[in-house]
């Protein structure tokens, strides 16, 4: 069975490598698709708790999601705004294999995740593609 978590969140983020437009710092929100397929357990009924694939998205809920790199890390923070350290640029490309990965590794064998990152309505990232 597959069940999906639809989550939509608004957070800031910027390419600190990006020269045009994506390099300076602006905000979306953020759709999130976020399947897995697995067996239905026999107690709960459920293949996955709909509330963790929830808490996952949230995390990047009114944030400033930032390569680590980016020096507007520690100004923001200075400002006591809440800022996510990633090690890469926040790409849709980025955050989908991420998300898949904070996923997966909460789930135990015999369980399939794909994700799907919607940076814009037009723009989306999904991994992995074989699903």
């Amino acid at each position: 069975m597959r069940v999906t978590k639809t989550v939509e969140v608004d957070s800031a983020h910027r390419h600190l490598r990006h020269r045009g437009r994506c390099g300076r710092l602006h905000g979306h929100r953020w759709r999130f698709e976020i399947s897995v397929e697995g067996p239905v357990d026999s107690e709960t009924g459920m293949v996955v708790d709909f509330g963790d694939l929830r808490d996952v998205a949230m995390r990047y809920d009114h944030v400033a999601l930032l390569n680590g790199e980016d020096p507007l890390c520690d100004l923001l923070e200075g400002q006591d705004q809440e800022v996510v350290r990633l090690p890469f640029d926040p790409t849709a490309e980025n955050l989908a294999h991420r998300i898949h990965g904070e996923v997966s590794n909460g789930l135990g064998e015999g369980y399939g995740v794909h994700v799907a990152v919607w940076e814009t309505p037009s723009n989306a990232a999904e991994w992995p593609l074989d699903q």
